[in-house]
Formats: C-alpha cells, structure tokens, sequence
C-alpha cells in the first residue's frame, strides 16, 4: 500500500465513522419534519467527503484493486445513509405501502406460513428471518433490509459493468470500480416523489434487478462446471427475491432476449453456452413469462395500460400537479431537476450508447467491410434485452400516467448503469478526461444525495411512523366501540391497522366494518374533508359517533410545509372549541378526538 492509497482509506474512513458516530449519537425522539435538516451535519460532511474521495480515488489511484477499495468506501457511505432512519432509531420509516408491507411481515410471525393475500413476499420472508436470527422486532428489520439490498444492486451493477465491457485484467477492474461510484447516483427510483430508501417490494425489485440479470447471463455464458454455481446462486437469489411481477418479468423478457440473440445473430466473440443451454433457458424463461402475466397485480397494470392509451386516442388529457406545486412555492420543473436530473442524464447515456453500439453492428454486417466494430457481443445481446422496457417508456408517455412512465425510467436507469459505467471507463484514456469525469461525478453525488429521502427538499415531509402515532391508532382501535368509524388528517387508517394488526386480521377487521368509515370525502375514504373548519364534521357520515386521529406528522405537513394550503391553524382551533367534538386521547405527539354527530343534519 502506497502514500496515494493510505491518504485515501484513511479520509474515507475517518468520514465514515465521523457520520456513524454522529448519527447514531443523536436518536430522534419526536417526529421529524426533514430528515435531511434533522440529522447532524457531522453526517452529512461524513458521508459527503467519502463519497468524494472515493471517486478521485477510482481515477487517481493506479492500482486496479486500490480503485476498487476506494469505490467500495463511496458504496459503504450510501449504504450509511440508506440505513440513517434505522442509525437515529426511528420507529418505522415509510407510509402507505410501507406499513401495509409491515402487516404482511407480521402475519408470517403470526401464522408461521406466507399468507395467499401476499402477493409479493420475498422482502417479508428476509425481514421475519432477520427478526429471529437478531431478536428485534420486524420493523426494525425492514428498515435494515434496505441498505442490504442497495449493497447488492451495487454489486451487481459493477459485475454487469466489467462484463458489458468485455474485458479483463485492468480495464475489467476499471469497470467495476466506476460500476460502484454509478450505483451510488443512481439508486433506484419508482417515481418523483417517493424516497429511493423505503421497505417495499418494489424498491427492492429495482435493488436485486442487476445482479438477478448478471448471474442470468454468466448461466448463459459460462462453461459447464460454472454454469451450476451461477444457476445455484440465481435460484437461490430468485427464491428469496419474489419481489415484484413488474421487474421480474422485465428480467425474464431481458434473458429471454438474451438467449434468443445468441441463438440467432453470430458474433466474433460469441462466448455463449450451447444451443441447447440456451433454448433450455429460452422455454424457462417464456413459460415464467406467461406465469408472471396470470398474476392479478400485473394482469390489471396491463388492463389499466391498454385502457389509459384507449383514453388517450379519444383526446381524453390527464391532470397534472402543476398548479399545486406552485402554490407551496416549488414546481414540477424544480421536483423533476432535482430527484430525477442524474437518473435521466443516466438514461440517456444508456440510450445514446445502445443506439450507436447497435448502429456499428449492423453497419459492419450491411457492407462487410473494414474490421469488426470494438463492441463487446455481451453488450449488444444486453442492449436487446431491455429495449422492450424503453418501449413501455414510450407507451405510457401519451396516456398521461408520468408516474408509471417514471417506474419504467427506473427500471431503464438500474439496468442502463452498468452500460453507462461501461462507456465511462472507454473514454477515461487522458488526464483531461479523468479530471472532468471526477468534478461531473461529485456534482452528480451532490444532487443524488439529498434526493435518497423524501424531505421538503422534495416538496413531502419525511414519512418518519413514531411510536406515538402507532400508540395513538392502537389505543383508537382498542377503545372504539363496534361500527365505530376512524378517520384521521393526513394517515391512512387501514394501513396504520394492518401494521398493528397484520394484513389478514387487520383487513377482516376493516371490511367487516367495524372501523371503516362510511364517509368518503373528496380526498378519499377515512380521510376528513380539508379546511373543515368551514365545514360542520358534526354532518358527516351516519353514524352517531366517530373518531378523528391528529398526529404530528399531519400538523407539521400542513401547516409549517404546505403553509395551510389543506389544513391551517384555524382548522386545528375548530377541534378544541367545538362542544361537539371532544379529545379524549394525547400522548403528546398524536390526538383523537370523538365527533358526536349532530342528528339533525
């Protein structure tokens, strides 16, 4: 070990530890409106210094096992930050799918068994193993489940990386190096607004999507003994990663087209497994193809598409956030720069690249003259494989649904870094190149960063879950008496029951009545109509009593980061004062509050 390499561990590491130590020094202990303002800047000049001194030192170090230690501290800074809500001792981190993905995970502790409602359960089989293996609770493990799988996304997309480059020795460790640094600005999105770092199923499909694709085609490519470790390790990973339908498929339809590639178009370098092998691989792929397609989620997403472009044919238009955004004071253009600006530079990387390695190919095989193109033939199979996610990209533009189209762009981005880190490594010949590529790669890391959370910086409050809100929900269930409706402010009653309850007793529960509203307001079931103020709540529904849940989390939402805009002081104010409301439960970071009907209405 040189001076170059002992200077760059020994800041990477002094980084690292400075952020662990002041994250995990500073437990939060009420709700958080930012977890980004929240957490110490200790953290964040931590995290923030590894991660630059990991990529100077990809392209400054001259060793090629040094550049990859040194990605490896960028990556271990990112998997820091993914574990920070589990670091400062959250509760539970994420709303809405989050909590329900925490009931599902709950009734494998109850029943000893993966229930027929989960459609998805690799995440919970991970989360309850973790749970009994550790002795914490699981959504404890939930959280811990996240920055395990970012790690593997990130290992995959290195190994993808020096695989699509085709080659060895120190550019082979060159790929993988930078493989690493574009994993870390690229974490997988599934729309605008969601946080990259949350335990739900779809997150985690995005995570295992590269390497479950990487062990795919080194099945496909590699010689016969090796062909069992690599097909052990895929089933395995498949078996533990029964994820999502809608990234599995798009890694089925990419083998697919992979092996039906190197059945049909020759290639100089054809390194690929026999023909056999590989219609084997194609059949097994078409008939888990066809299987993913019966499932109910991904049946209806083909239904709700083939509608939406039916729709969009009639000039029917959908509506956009616009005019929300910018009466908070942000806009769509300002959202979309700042959580998506990285991945889509990432995409179009990919794109442009794909189409230029296709373009030679095909040139050299239209004229037969000169010498082969320099691309490698794993790269052209690759680039085959996902243009069928690029067309759903397509698809779903004229029909207005940005967020489905998002999705797919993640899905285009996690498979596309590895391409992009390819392409990197091809142009980083020249002290000039290098040089440039570090500066666009820590400006990259600076806006990456802040976007890994959902934070006012994105427009959306933190979905910190405390222990007071889950307290406030149980002691709400707890004392309602039967056909007693619960509704809140801004948290989804039905999923803060399946947290508590699990998935299958909490939604016996819900539909049976006994705590599902009969009141549906124009922001939907169980949630009360904004500005109510203005509104009698004494009029809603029929039953002569209900509940109302207030947690800190709507209050901070609505009035210091939307400014009122659903929700002001006035509304809050109404709650006390009105004789015919009464709270009759605080614990200092929730309220319930019971509504007596007025039976005139």
């Amino acid at each position: 070990m040189n001076r170059k390499e002992r200077l760059t561990y020994t800041i990477g590491l002094l980084g690292l530890a400075g952020a662990t130590v002041s994250g995990a020094s500073t437990p939060a202990t009420s709700y958080e409106l930012s977890i980004l303002r929240a957490t110490p800047p200790l953290f964040w000049v931590g995290v923030g210094l590894t991660i630059a001194i990991a990529i100077i030192g990809v392209f400054y170090l001259d060793r090629p096992h040094a550049k990859i230690l040194a990605a490896g501290l960028g990556v271990a800074a990112t998997v820091l930050i993914a574990l920070l809500p589990a670091l400062r001792g959250y509760y539970f981190y994420g709303l809405a799918d989050s909590l329900q993905h925490l009931g599902w995970t709950k009734d494998i502790r109850i029943t000893s068994a993966v229930i027929e409602e989960n459609p998805y359960p690799g995440i919970h089989i991970m989360s309850e193993l973790l749970a009994r293996v550790m002795g914490i609770p699981a959504r404890r493990t939930l959280l811990l489940i996240v920055p395990l799988y970012f790690a593997l996304y990130a290992l995959g997309a290195s190994l993808l990386a020096r695989l699509l480059l085709g080659q060895q020795g120190r550019a082979g460790y060159q790929a993988i190096a930078v493989g690493l640094l574009v994993s870390i600005l690229t974490p997988p999105i599934i729309a605008p607004r969601l946080p990259n770092f949350q335990p739900i199923a779809t997150d985690a499909g995005l995570f295992i999507l590269p390497l479950a694709v990487y062990l795919g085609i080194r099945v496909a490519s590699s010689s016969h003994r090796q062909q069992s470790i690599y097909l052990a390790l895929l089933c395995i990973l498949m078996s533990l990663t029964l994820y999502h339908p809608q990234q599995g498929l798009v890694a089925i339809v990419l083998l697919c087209v992979f092996a039906l590639s190197g059945l049909l178009i020759p290639w100089q370098d054809n390194n690929l497994a026999s023909g056999r092998v590989l219609s084997s691989g194609l059949v097994a792929s078409i008939f888990l193809a066809w299987w993913l397609s019966t499932r109910e989620l991904l049946g209806s997403a083909v239904t709700a598409l083939i509608t939406k472009l039916q729709a969009s044919d009639t000039g029917a238009s959908a509506a956009t956030p616009g005019s929300a955004f910018e009466q908070i004071g942000g806009s769509v253009l300002t959202l979309f720069v700042k959580s998506l600006s990285i991945h889509l530079a990432i995409a179009i990387v990919t794109v442009v690249s794909s189409c230029l390695a296709l373009y030679r190919v095909w040139a050299y095989y239209r004229d037969r003259e000169g010498e082969p193109p320099v691309v490698s033939g794993q790269l052209v199979r690759y680039i085959l494989g996902f243009l069928p996610v690029l067309g759903l990209v397509i698809l779903y533009l004229p029909t207005g649904d940005i967020p489905q189209a998002v999705r797919y762009v993640g899905i285009l981005v996690a498979l596309g870094a590895p391409v992009t880190a390819a392409q990197l490594v091809s142009i980083s010949n020249s002290q000039y190149r290098r040089v440039t590529l570090m500066v666009v790669l820590v400006l990259g890391a600076s806006l990456a960063v802040p976007a890994m959370f959902r934070s006012p910086y994105l427009y959306s409050p933190t979905p910190h879950v405390t222990e007071t809100q889950l307290d406030t929900y149980a002691w709400t269930f707890d004392n309602s008496q039967t056909a007693t409706p619960v509704m809140s402010v801004n948290t989804d009653v039905k999923r803060q029951l399946l947290a508590l309850e699990g998935f299958r007793e909490g939604n016996r529960r819900w539909w049976v009545g006994e705590y599902n509203p009969d009141i549906e307001t124009s922001r939907g079931v169980g949630f009360v109509p904004a500005h109510f103020a203005n509104r009698s709540l004494t009029t809603l529904g029929r039953a002569s009593t209900w509940h109302l849940v207030s947690t800190d989390y709507a209050r901070q939402r609505n009035v210091e980061l939307y400014d009122g805009l659903r929700f002001n002081e006035g509304d809050y104010a109404y709650l006390e004062s009105n004789r015919q409301i009464h709270r009759v439960y605080t614990n200092g970071g929730a309220e319930v509050y019971q509504i007596q009907r007025n039976q005139t209405a």
